[in-house]
Protein backbone atom coordinates (compact mmCIF):
# COMPACT_ATOMS: atom_id res chain seq x y z
CA UNK A 1 0.00 0.00 0.00
CA UNK A 2 1.83 2.85 1.09
CA UNK A 3 5.07 1.88 1.35
CA UNK A 4 8.47 3.40 0.37
CA UNK A 5 11.67 2.23 0.50
CA UNK A 6 14.85 3.70 -0.10
CA UNK A 7 17.83 2.79 -0.80
CA UNK A 8 20.86 2.11 1.98
CA UNK A 9 22.21 4.89 3.05
CA UNK A 10 25.50 5.90 4.97
CA UNK A 11 25.73 8.14 7.24
CA UNK A 12 25.15 12.03 6.59
CA UNK A 13 24.65 11.35 2.92
CA UNK A 14 21.53 11.85 0.88
CA UNK A 15 18.80 9.96 -0.67
CA UNK A 16 15.37 10.72 -1.83
CA UNK A 17 12.20 8.54 -3.07
CA UNK A 18 9.24 9.76 -4.03
CA UNK A 19 5.00 8.58 -3.54
CA UNK A 20 2.28 10.28 -5.92
CA UNK A 21 -0.78 11.57 -4.47
CA UNK A 22 -3.89 11.23 -6.71
CA UNK A 23 -7.27 12.51 -6.06
CA UNK A 24 -9.94 9.98 -6.88
CA UNK A 25 -13.05 11.28 -5.28
CA UNK A 26 -15.31 14.13 -7.60
CA UNK A 27 -14.54 16.83 -4.75
CA UNK A 28 -11.46 18.97 -4.00
CA UNK A 29 -9.34 17.31 -1.17
CA UNK A 30 -6.77 18.65 1.08
CA UNK A 31 -3.72 16.49 2.22
CA UNK A 32 -0.76 17.19 5.20
CA UNK A 33 1.90 14.86 5.86
CA UNK A 34 3.60 15.36 9.15
CA UNK A 35 7.08 15.00 10.06
CA UNK A 36 7.34 15.64 13.64
CA UNK A 37 10.23 18.70 14.71
CA UNK A 38 11.89 16.29 16.12
CA UNK A 39 12.80 14.22 12.87
CA UNK A 40 12.89 17.08 10.82
CA UNK A 41 16.42 17.06 10.27
CA UNK A 42 16.50 13.46 9.27
CA UNK A 43 13.54 12.65 6.86
CA UNK A 44 12.15 16.13 4.95
CA UNK A 45 8.75 15.75 2.45
CA UNK A 46 8.03 18.04 -0.18
CA UNK A 47 5.25 19.39 -0.98
CA UNK A 48 3.83 18.07 2.93
CA UNK A 49 0.51 19.92 2.20
CA UNK A 50 -1.50 20.24 -0.82
CA UNK A 51 -4.95 20.97 -1.96
CA UNK A 52 -6.16 18.32 -4.94
CA UNK A 53 -8.55 18.75 -7.42
CA UNK A 54 -10.87 15.43 -8.85
CA UNK A 55 -8.66 13.39 -10.88
CA UNK A 56 -5.38 15.78 -10.10
CA UNK A 57 -2.00 13.63 -8.90
CA UNK A 58 1.50 15.16 -7.41
CA UNK A 59 4.65 13.92 -6.99
CA UNK A 60 5.97 13.59 -3.18
CA UNK A 61 9.25 13.33 -2.52
CA UNK A 62 10.80 11.79 0.61
CA UNK A 63 14.69 12.55 1.50
CA UNK A 64 16.49 10.89 3.99
CA UNK A 65 19.93 11.95 5.64
CA UNK A 66 20.96 9.93 8.69
CA UNK A 67 22.86 11.67 11.32
CA UNK A 68 26.58 10.90 12.24
CA UNK A 69 26.33 7.62 14.91
CA UNK A 70 28.75 8.40 18.29
CA UNK A 71 32.12 6.45 18.03
CA UNK A 72 32.22 2.75 17.99
CA UNK A 73 33.19 2.82 21.61
CA UNK A 74 30.27 4.83 22.99
CA UNK A 75 28.06 2.47 22.11
CA UNK A 76 29.60 -0.93 23.02
CA UNK A 77 29.68 1.21 26.94
CA UNK A 78 25.97 1.94 26.41
CA UNK A 79 25.08 -1.77 25.48
CA UNK A 80 27.21 -3.20 27.85
CA UNK A 81 25.04 -1.21 30.35
CA UNK A 82 21.57 -2.54 29.49
CA UNK A 83 22.77 -6.26 29.79
CA UNK A 84 22.55 -9.29 27.25
CA UNK A 85 20.09 -9.12 24.09
CA UNK A 86 19.11 -5.21 24.62
CA UNK A 87 19.70 -3.02 21.99
CA UNK A 88 21.90 -5.58 20.03
CA UNK A 89 18.71 -7.50 19.30
CA UNK A 90 16.27 -4.49 18.86
CA UNK A 91 18.80 -3.09 16.35
CA UNK A 92 19.54 -6.30 14.57
CA UNK A 93 15.55 -6.90 14.52
CA UNK A 94 15.45 -2.99 13.14
CA UNK A 95 13.34 -0.30 15.19
CA UNK A 96 9.62 0.99 14.27
CA UNK A 97 9.49 4.72 14.97
CA UNK A 98 6.18 4.95 14.80
CA UNK A 99 5.65 9.24 14.35
CA UNK A 100 1.94 9.01 16.04
CA UNK A 101 1.37 6.91 18.91
CA UNK A 102 -2.13 5.57 19.04
CA UNK A 103 -3.05 6.23 15.60
CA UNK A 104 -5.43 4.06 13.81
CA UNK A 105 -4.78 2.37 10.78
CA UNK A 106 -6.56 4.56 7.42
CA UNK A 107 -8.95 2.62 5.63
CA UNK A 108 -9.47 3.11 1.64
CA UNK A 109 -10.56 6.52 1.28
CA UNK A 110 -10.27 9.22 -1.64
CA UNK A 111 -6.63 9.25 -1.84
CA UNK A 112 -4.76 6.82 -3.37
CA UNK A 113 -0.82 6.18 -3.40
CA UNK A 114 0.96 4.28 -5.99
CA UNK A 115 4.06 4.58 -7.92
CA UNK A 116 7.52 2.90 -7.60
CA UNK A 117 10.71 4.19 -5.69
CA UNK A 118 12.69 7.13 -7.96
CA UNK A 119 15.85 7.29 -6.66
CA UNK A 120 17.36 10.32 -7.19
CA UNK A 121 20.89 10.17 -5.42
CA UNK A 122 22.43 6.51 -6.03
CA UNK A 123 22.73 4.39 -8.84
CA UNK A 124 22.95 0.98 -7.14
CA UNK A 125 22.13 -0.19 -3.46
CA UNK A 126 24.79 0.01 -1.67
CA UNK A 127 26.53 -3.08 -0.19
CA UNK A 128 28.02 -2.42 3.24
CA UNK A 129 31.04 -4.00 5.14
CA UNK A 130 31.10 -5.96 8.39
CA UNK A 131 30.31 -4.43 11.33
CA UNK A 132 34.08 -4.91 12.41
CA UNK A 133 35.57 -2.74 9.05
CA UNK A 134 32.68 -0.07 8.86
CA UNK A 135 32.15 0.64 13.12
CA UNK A 136 28.62 0.07 13.06
CA UNK A 137 26.15 -2.42 12.16
CA UNK A 138 23.52 -1.50 9.34
CA UNK A 139 20.41 -0.16 11.20
CA UNK A 140 17.06 -0.73 9.70
CA UNK A 141 14.51 2.01 10.57
CA UNK A 142 10.44 1.86 9.91
CA UNK A 143 8.89 5.04 9.93
CA UNK A 144 5.17 5.81 9.96
CA UNK A 145 4.04 9.11 8.64
CA UNK A 146 0.55 10.25 9.60
CA UNK A 147 -1.62 12.21 6.20
CA UNK A 148 -4.07 13.77 6.74
CA UNK A 149 -7.33 13.92 4.29
CA UNK A 150 -9.91 16.42 4.65
CA UNK A 151 -12.48 17.02 1.92
CA UNK A 152 -13.17 20.62 1.17
CA UNK A 153 -16.79 20.41 0.06
CA UNK A 154 -20.03 18.75 2.59
CA UNK A 155 -20.76 15.97 -0.28
CA UNK A 156 -19.13 12.46 0.42
CA UNK A 157 -20.57 10.12 -1.66
CA UNK A 158 -17.20 8.73 -3.09
CA UNK A 159 -15.76 8.50 0.29
CA UNK A 160 -15.19 5.81 2.27
CA UNK A 161 -15.86 5.21 6.25
CA UNK A 162 -13.41 4.79 8.84
CA UNK A 163 -13.20 1.86 10.76
CA UNK A 164 -15.09 0.96 13.56
CA UNK A 165 -16.92 4.31 12.42
CA UNK A 166 -14.46 6.66 13.77
CA UNK A 167 -14.01 10.23 12.48
CA UNK A 168 -9.66 9.50 12.53
CA UNK A 169 -9.69 11.37 15.29
CA UNK A 170 -9.60 14.94 13.50
CA UNK A 171 -12.94 16.24 14.13
CA UNK A 172 -15.73 16.42 11.69
CA UNK A 173 -19.41 15.10 11.74
CA UNK A 174 -20.79 11.84 9.03
CA UNK A 175 -23.36 12.20 7.06
CA UNK A 176 -24.23 15.93 4.98
CA UNK A 177 -21.44 17.15 6.81
CA UNK A 178 -18.50 15.41 4.46
CA UNK A 179 -16.64 12.98 5.45
CA UNK A 180 -14.70 15.14 7.91
CA UNK A 181 -10.52 14.17 8.07
CA UNK A 182 -9.26 11.04 7.36
CA UNK A 183 -6.14 9.31 8.81
CA UNK A 184 -3.67 7.30 6.37
CA UNK A 185 0.17 6.70 6.77
CA UNK A 186 2.46 6.59 4.76
CA UNK A 187 5.35 3.97 5.71
CA UNK A 188 9.14 4.61 5.04
CA UNK A 189 12.13 1.97 5.17
CA UNK A 190 15.30 3.16 5.48
CA UNK A 191 18.95 1.43 6.19
CA UNK A 192 21.71 3.13 7.93
CA UNK A 193 25.25 2.30 7.81
CA UNK A 194 28.93 3.64 8.46
CA UNK A 195 30.20 4.49 5.03
CA UNK A 196 33.62 2.81 3.67
CA UNK A 197 34.43 5.08 1.39
CA UNK A 198 36.35 7.84 3.26
CA UNK A 199 37.75 11.18 1.85
CA UNK A 200 41.46 11.48 3.07
CA UNK A 201 42.39 14.98 2.17
CA UNK A 202 39.47 17.15 2.23
CA UNK A 203 38.36 19.26 5.22
CA UNK A 204 34.44 19.03 5.54
CA UNK A 205 32.32 22.32 4.68
CA UNK A 206 30.85 23.60 8.07
CA UNK A 207 27.22 23.79 8.93
CA UNK A 208 26.54 21.19 6.20
CA UNK A 209 23.60 18.45 6.82
CA UNK A 210 24.89 16.33 4.54
CA UNK A 211 28.43 15.89 4.34
CA UNK A 212 30.26 18.14 1.46
CA UNK A 213 33.75 18.76 1.02
CA UNK A 214 35.20 21.56 -0.55
CA UNK A 215 38.30 21.68 -2.85
CA UNK A 216 39.12 25.39 -3.72
CA UNK A 217 41.12 25.85 -6.88
CA UNK A 218 41.62 29.43 -5.86
CA UNK A 219 42.19 32.53 -8.43
CA UNK A 220 44.20 32.10 -11.58
CA UNK A 221 44.16 33.82 -14.92
CA UNK A 222 41.99 33.02 -17.59
CA UNK A 223 43.11 30.33 -20.04
CA UNK A 224 45.33 28.64 -17.28
CA UNK A 225 44.83 25.42 -15.86
CA UNK A 226 45.28 24.72 -11.96
CA UNK A 227 44.97 20.61 -10.89
CA UNK A 228 43.66 19.47 -7.77
CA UNK A 229 43.27 16.12 -6.85
CA UNK A 230 40.34 14.25 -4.22
CA UNK A 231 41.93 11.24 -2.31
CA UNK A 232 39.29 8.76 -1.89
CA UNK A 233 40.60 5.46 0.49
CA UNK A 234 38.24 2.14 0.58
CA UNK A 235 37.80 0.57 4.23
CA UNK A 236 36.42 -2.60 2.77
CA UNK A 237 37.53 -5.70 2.08
CA UNK A 238 35.78 -5.62 -1.30
CA UNK A 239 36.21 -4.05 -4.72
CA UNK A 240 34.14 -0.59 -4.74
CA UNK A 241 33.24 0.88 -8.15
CA UNK A 242 33.86 4.69 -8.85
CA UNK A 243 31.51 7.00 -11.27
CA UNK A 244 30.79 10.61 -11.41
CA UNK A 245 28.59 13.16 -11.90
CA UNK A 246 28.12 15.02 -15.44
CA UNK A 247 30.53 17.29 -15.78
CA UNK A 248 29.99 20.96 -16.05
CA UNK A 249 28.64 21.87 -19.39
CA UNK A 250 30.59 25.14 -19.79
CA UNK A 251 33.51 22.56 -19.30
CA UNK A 252 35.07 24.50 -16.49
CA UNK A 253 36.07 21.94 -13.94
CA UNK A 254 36.32 18.72 -15.60
CA UNK A 255 37.80 15.08 -14.19
CA UNK A 256 41.21 14.08 -16.32
CA UNK A 257 41.71 10.82 -14.49
CA UNK A 258 40.15 7.33 -15.76
CA UNK A 259 37.32 5.80 -13.13
CA UNK A 260 38.40 2.20 -12.16
CA UNK A 261 37.50 0.24 -9.30
CA UNK A 262 38.94 0.61 -5.46
CA UNK A 263 40.92 -2.53 -4.41
CA UNK A 264 40.63 -3.35 -0.54
CA UNK A 265 42.31 -1.21 1.88
CA UNK A 266 43.69 1.05 -1.13
CA UNK A 267 43.56 4.50 -2.14
CA UNK A 268 42.49 5.90 -5.28
CA UNK A 269 43.10 9.26 -6.51
CA UNK A 270 40.44 11.76 -8.63
CA UNK A 271 42.26 14.28 -10.43
CA UNK A 272 39.86 17.44 -11.56
CA UNK A 273 40.98 20.27 -13.44
CA UNK A 274 39.92 24.06 -13.18
CA UNK A 275 40.03 25.89 -16.51
CA UNK A 276 38.16 29.30 -16.17
CA UNK A 277 37.15 31.04 -19.59
CA UNK A 278 36.49 34.44 -17.95
CA UNK A 279 36.47 36.93 -14.85
CA UNK A 280 34.29 35.39 -12.43
CA UNK A 281 33.97 33.41 -9.37
CA UNK A 282 32.57 29.52 -9.99
CA UNK A 283 30.89 27.40 -7.80
CA UNK A 284 29.82 23.60 -9.00
CA UNK A 285 29.12 20.83 -6.89
CA UNK A 286 30.46 17.75 -8.17
CA UNK A 287 29.68 14.59 -6.69
CA UNK A 288 31.76 11.16 -7.10
CA UNK A 289 29.24 7.55 -6.72
CA UNK A 290 30.50 4.82 -5.33
CA UNK A 291 28.74 1.36 -4.57
CA UNK A 292 28.96 2.24 -1.21
CA UNK A 293 28.66 5.91 -0.75
CA UNK A 294 28.08 9.31 -2.54
CA UNK A 295 30.53 11.86 -1.71
CA UNK A 296 29.43 15.48 -2.54
CA UNK A 297 32.63 18.05 -3.30
CA UNK A 298 31.72 21.92 -3.64
CA UNK A 299 34.26 23.18 -6.29
CA UNK A 300 35.24 26.75 -6.09
CA UNK A 301 37.78 28.81 -8.05
CA UNK A 302 38.04 32.58 -9.92
CA UNK A 303 38.65 33.37 -12.91
CA UNK A 304 40.75 36.67 -13.24
CA UNK A 305 42.51 38.86 -15.23
CA UNK A 306 45.99 39.65 -13.95
CA UNK A 307 47.52 42.91 -15.21
CA UNK A 308 51.22 43.27 -15.83
CA UNK A 309 52.62 46.23 -14.86
CA UNK A 310 55.31 47.71 -17.43
CA UNK A 311 58.07 50.02 -16.74
CA UNK A 312 58.34 53.13 -17.98
CA UNK A 313 54.68 53.35 -18.89
CA UNK A 314 54.47 55.59 -21.26
CA UNK A 315 56.84 55.78 -24.02
CA UNK A 316 59.91 53.37 -24.85
CA UNK A 317 63.01 55.91 -26.44
CA UNK A 318 65.67 53.31 -27.42
CA UNK A 319 68.07 55.84 -28.52
CA UNK A 320 70.18 57.22 -31.16
CA UNK A 321 72.72 54.84 -33.18
CA UNK A 322 74.54 54.59 -36.36
CA UNK A 323 73.84 52.71 -39.38
CA UNK A 324 75.01 49.01 -38.40
CA UNK A 325 75.63 49.89 -34.80
CA UNK A 326 73.11 48.66 -31.97
CA UNK A 327 71.77 50.34 -28.85
CA UNK A 328 69.81 48.25 -26.03
CA UNK A 329 67.39 49.53 -23.22
CA UNK A 330 65.75 48.17 -20.95
CA UNK A 331 61.74 47.47 -20.00
CA UNK A 332 60.96 45.93 -16.21
CA UNK A 333 58.09 43.64 -16.10
CA UNK A 334 56.24 43.41 -12.26
CA UNK A 335 53.39 40.55 -11.62
CA UNK A 336 51.89 42.32 -8.73
CA UNK A 337 49.71 39.12 -8.43
CA UNK A 338 49.88 36.16 -5.73
CA UNK A 339 50.47 33.17 -8.16
CA UNK A 340 52.80 32.88 -11.44
CA UNK A 341 51.84 34.26 -14.33
CA UNK A 342 53.66 34.06 -17.71
CA UNK A 343 54.03 36.75 -20.17
CA UNK A 344 54.90 37.39 -24.12
CA UNK A 345 56.16 40.36 -25.46
CA UNK A 346 55.51 41.08 -29.04
CA UNK A 347 57.09 43.21 -31.33
CA UNK A 348 53.70 44.89 -34.05
CA UNK A 349 52.82 47.89 -36.24
CA UNK A 350 56.84 48.49 -36.36
CA UNK A 351 57.59 51.58 -39.72
CA UNK A 352 61.31 51.14 -40.39
CA UNK A 353 63.07 53.49 -43.56
CA UNK A 354 65.28 50.97 -43.61
CA UNK A 355 66.52 49.08 -47.67
CA UNK A 356 65.17 46.12 -46.02
CA UNK A 357 62.64 43.95 -44.58
CA UNK A 358 64.74 42.75 -41.78
CA UNK A 359 63.05 44.46 -38.39
CA UNK A 360 64.99 47.06 -36.38
CA UNK A 361 63.93 45.96 -33.33
CA UNK A 362 64.40 42.53 -30.90
CA UNK A 363 62.80 41.36 -27.73
CA UNK A 364 65.19 39.16 -25.52
CA UNK A 365 63.74 37.25 -24.36
CA UNK A 366 60.43 37.23 -25.81
CA UNK A 367 58.49 35.49 -23.06
CA UNK A 368 59.10 33.71 -19.83
CA UNK A 369 57.24 33.01 -16.04
CA UNK A 370 57.04 35.56 -13.70
CA UNK A 371 56.72 34.16 -10.15
CA UNK A 372 53.98 36.44 -7.63
CA UNK A 373 55.96 39.74 -6.61
CA UNK A 374 58.76 39.00 -8.58
CA UNK A 375 60.29 41.17 -12.01
CA UNK A 376 61.10 40.20 -15.33
CA UNK A 377 63.71 42.51 -17.48
CA UNK A 378 63.06 42.13 -21.79
CA UNK A 379 65.88 44.04 -23.41
CA UNK A 380 64.98 46.09 -26.65
CA UNK A 381 67.96 46.22 -29.03
CA UNK A 382 67.78 48.41 -31.99
CA UNK A 383 70.19 47.98 -35.18
CA UNK A 384 69.17 49.93 -37.98
CA UNK A 385 70.56 49.88 -41.83
CA UNK A 386 69.98 53.20 -42.87
CA UNK A 387 69.17 56.33 -41.96
CA UNK A 388 65.85 58.27 -41.48
CA UNK A 389 64.37 61.79 -41.84
CA UNK A 390 66.93 63.78 -40.48
CA UNK A 391 65.42 66.05 -37.21
CA UNK A 392 62.49 64.44 -36.45
CA UNK A 393 62.56 62.09 -33.20
CA UNK A 394 60.06 59.16 -34.50
CA UNK A 395 62.48 58.22 -37.30
CA UNK A 396 62.01 54.39 -36.71
CA UNK A 397 58.73 53.34 -34.83
CA UNK A 398 56.41 50.77 -33.40
CA UNK A 399 54.96 49.15 -30.19
CA UNK A 400 55.79 46.74 -27.91
CA UNK A 401 53.04 44.57 -26.53
CA UNK A 402 53.37 42.80 -23.13
CA UNK A 403 50.61 40.28 -22.42
CA UNK A 404 49.58 37.10 -20.57
CA UNK A 405 49.02 34.53 -23.32
CA UNK A 406 44.74 33.42 -23.39
CA UNK A 407 43.76 36.77 -21.93
CA UNK A 408 42.32 39.90 -23.89
CA UNK A 409 44.06 42.46 -21.38
CA UNK A 410 47.79 43.30 -22.86
CA UNK A 411 49.98 46.41 -22.03
CA UNK A 412 51.11 48.34 -25.05
CA UNK A 413 54.38 50.85 -25.18
CA UNK A 414 55.43 52.70 -28.51
CA UNK A 415 58.45 52.38 -29.21
CA UNK A 416 60.80 55.20 -31.14
CA UNK A 417 64.63 55.28 -32.15
CA UNK A 418 66.59 57.06 -35.00
CA UNK A 419 69.66 56.70 -36.93
CA UNK A 420 72.37 58.94 -38.05
CA UNK A 421 74.74 59.09 -40.83
CA UNK A 422 77.32 61.69 -38.44
CA UNK A 423 78.17 61.60 -35.09
CA UNK A 424 76.38 65.05 -34.68
CA UNK A 425 72.89 65.60 -34.82
CA UNK A 426 70.01 67.83 -34.07
CA UNK A 427 66.50 66.38 -33.16
CA UNK A 428 63.32 67.49 -31.88
CA UNK A 429 62.26 68.90 -35.35
CA UNK A 430 58.37 69.23 -36.82
CA UNK A 431 57.26 65.08 -37.52
CA UNK A 432 54.84 64.18 -40.01
CA UNK A 433 51.87 64.73 -37.03
CA UNK A 434 53.14 68.19 -36.50
CA UNK A 435 53.39 68.97 -39.93
CA UNK A 436 49.55 67.82 -40.51
CA UNK A 437 48.19 70.00 -38.05
CA UNK A 438 50.12 72.98 -39.15
CA UNK A 439 49.19 72.55 -42.35
CA UNK A 440 52.80 72.22 -43.45
CA UNK A 441 53.55 69.85 -46.04
CA UNK A 442 53.48 65.98 -45.28
CA UNK A 443 57.17 65.15 -43.56
CA UNK A 444 58.73 61.70 -45.26
CA UNK A 445 60.46 59.12 -42.70
CA UNK A 446 62.97 58.71 -45.66
CA UNK A 447 65.94 61.37 -46.18
CA UNK A 448 65.53 63.40 -49.41
CA UNK A 449 66.31 61.44 -52.21
CA UNK A 450 66.12 58.44 -51.10
CA UNK A 451 64.89 55.40 -53.12
CA UNK A 452 64.14 52.35 -51.32
CA UNK A 453 63.74 50.53 -54.81
CA UNK A 454 66.90 52.21 -56.71
CA UNK A 455 70.14 53.32 -55.79
CA UNK A 456 70.18 55.98 -53.12
CA UNK A 457 70.78 59.50 -54.90
CA UNK A 458 73.80 61.78 -53.21
CA UNK A 459 73.01 63.11 -50.56
CA UNK A 460 72.39 66.70 -50.25
CA UNK A 461 75.28 69.80 -48.80
CA UNK A 462 72.65 70.45 -45.83
CA UNK A 463 69.67 68.93 -44.09
CA UNK A 464 66.46 70.67 -43.44
CA UNK A 465 64.73 70.75 -40.08
CA UNK A 466 61.82 72.60 -38.95
CA UNK A 467 60.86 73.65 -35.55
CA UNK A 468 57.31 75.13 -35.09
CA UNK A 469 56.29 76.86 -31.61
CA UNK A 470 53.22 75.34 -30.89
CA UNK A 471 51.19 78.55 -29.37
CA UNK A 472 50.38 82.04 -31.41
CA UNK A 473 50.90 85.10 -29.35
CA UNK A 474 50.01 88.50 -29.11
CA UNK A 475 52.42 91.48 -28.69
CA UNK A 476 54.05 91.54 -25.30
CA UNK A 477 53.55 87.53 -25.05
CA UNK A 478 56.15 84.91 -26.37
CA UNK A 479 56.33 81.20 -27.04
CA UNK A 480 59.11 78.64 -27.29
CA UNK A 481 59.91 75.46 -28.52
CA UNK A 482 63.48 73.17 -28.36
CA UNK A 483 65.66 71.27 -30.17
CA UNK A 484 68.45 69.62 -29.23
CA UNK A 485 71.77 68.79 -30.39
CA UNK A 486 73.04 65.32 -29.54
CA UNK A 487 76.54 63.34 -30.26
CA UNK A 488 76.52 59.42 -31.32
CA UNK A 489 78.27 57.28 -28.94
CA UNK A 490 78.33 53.43 -29.77
CA UNK A 491 77.94 50.16 -28.64
CA UNK A 492 81.60 49.89 -28.19
CA UNK A 493 81.63 53.03 -25.67
CA UNK A 494 83.79 55.13 -28.22
CA UNK A 495 82.78 58.48 -29.71
CA UNK A 496 84.07 61.74 -29.30
CA UNK A 497 82.33 65.55 -28.51
CA UNK A 498 80.65 67.06 -31.20
CA UNK A 499 80.87 71.15 -31.25
CA UNK A 500 77.57 72.84 -32.41
CA UNK A 501 76.75 77.00 -33.52
CA UNK A 502 73.70 78.86 -34.78
CA UNK A 503 74.38 81.66 -36.92
CA UNK A 504 72.92 84.95 -35.07
CA UNK A 505 69.54 86.25 -36.29
CA UNK A 506 69.26 89.01 -38.78
CA UNK A 507 68.51 92.61 -37.48
CA UNK A 508 65.16 92.39 -38.74
CA UNK A 509 64.23 88.87 -37.02
CA UNK A 510 65.67 90.32 -33.93
CA UNK A 511 63.18 93.41 -33.95
CA UNK A 512 60.49 90.39 -34.87
CA UNK A 513 60.95 89.04 -31.17
CA UNK A 514 63.20 85.85 -32.77
CA UNK A 515 65.71 84.68 -29.40
CA UNK A 516 68.08 81.74 -29.03
CA UNK A 517 69.02 80.79 -25.60
CA UNK A 518 72.41 79.02 -26.29
CA UNK A 519 73.24 79.69 -29.94
CA UNK A 520 76.53 77.16 -29.84
CA UNK A 521 78.14 75.28 -27.24
CA UNK A 522 79.56 71.43 -27.11
CA UNK A 523 77.76 68.19 -26.39
CA UNK A 524 79.49 65.02 -24.43
CA UNK A 525 79.54 61.80 -26.71
CA UNK A 526 76.65 59.76 -26.09
CA UNK A 527 74.35 63.35 -24.46
CA UNK A 528 72.38 66.03 -25.72
CA UNK A 529 72.43 70.00 -25.02
CA UNK A 530 68.95 71.62 -25.51
CA UNK A 531 68.77 74.75 -27.27
CA UNK A 532 65.49 77.16 -26.55
CA UNK A 533 64.53 78.84 -29.61
CA UNK A 534 61.51 81.87 -28.07
CA UNK A 535 59.08 84.45 -30.28
CA UNK A 536 58.17 87.16 -28.28
CA UNK A 537 57.03 90.24 -30.70
CA UNK A 538 57.29 93.39 -28.95
CA UNK A 539 54.72 95.30 -27.36
CA UNK A 540 55.18 98.33 -29.68
CA UNK A 541 54.05 97.51 -33.19
CA UNK A 542 55.57 99.11 -36.02
CA UNK A 543 53.20 100.95 -38.89
CA UNK A 544 52.81 98.73 -41.56
CA UNK A 545 53.37 95.34 -40.05
CA UNK A 546 50.16 93.35 -39.77
CA UNK A 547 49.55 92.89 -36.12
CA UNK A 548 49.43 97.24 -36.42
CA UNK A 549 45.89 96.69 -37.82
CA UNK A 550 44.43 93.57 -35.38
CA UNK A 551 46.18 91.01 -38.09
CA UNK A 552 47.30 87.50 -37.79
CA UNK A 553 50.41 87.18 -39.52
CA UNK A 554 53.24 83.63 -40.39
CA UNK A 555 56.20 84.41 -38.79
CA UNK A 556 58.99 82.73 -40.52
CA UNK A 557 63.16 82.96 -40.23
CA UNK A 558 66.03 80.71 -40.90
CA UNK A 559 68.79 79.88 -39.35
CA UNK A 560 72.30 77.93 -40.16
CA UNK A 561 73.96 75.47 -37.70
CA UNK A 562 77.28 74.20 -38.15
CA UNK A 563 78.06 71.13 -36.22
CA UNK A 564 81.64 69.01 -35.89
CA UNK A 565 82.93 66.59 -34.15
CA UNK A 566 81.65 63.52 -33.21
CA UNK A 567 81.80 59.55 -34.18
CA UNK A 568 81.30 59.18 -37.31
CA UNK A 569 82.37 62.54 -38.20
Amino acid sequence: ANLLTLPPTAERESCSGSVYVLNKSRNPETFEIVVPAAVSGVLKVSPHVGVLAPGESVRVQVDFCPEAKPPIEEVIAVEGEGGEGGSGEAAAAGAVKDIKEGAEEGAEGAVHWGGDVQDHTHTRPASPSSPEQLGHAPQCDIWRLPVYIKGNTASSSSMGALPNGSDGGGGGGSGGGGHGTLLQHLEVHTVTHSSAIVVDNLLEMPGAREITYKLDFGPIAVGEQRVRAVVLRNLSDRHVEVSSSAPDHEGVFSTITAFRPVEPYSTFMLKLDFLPNGVQKYFEVFTIRTSVRTVRVALTGEGISPSLQVEPADVLDVGDAAPGDVVHKTVTVTNPTQFPLKYQANLRGVVAPGSTNRCPFVCAPAGGLIQAGASAVVTVSFTPDRSGRYGIVEQFIGTLVVLVPGLAAETVLPLRARCWDAGVFIVGADGPASAASSGAAPVALLPPGVDVLREAKAAPPFDVVTLTLPATVRPGENTSATLEVGSLKGSDGKGANGDYAFDDFSAEAKRRGWQCDAPKGTVEAGGRKPVVFTFAPPVDVRVGDLAYFGLGEWMETTLVCRLKGGVPA
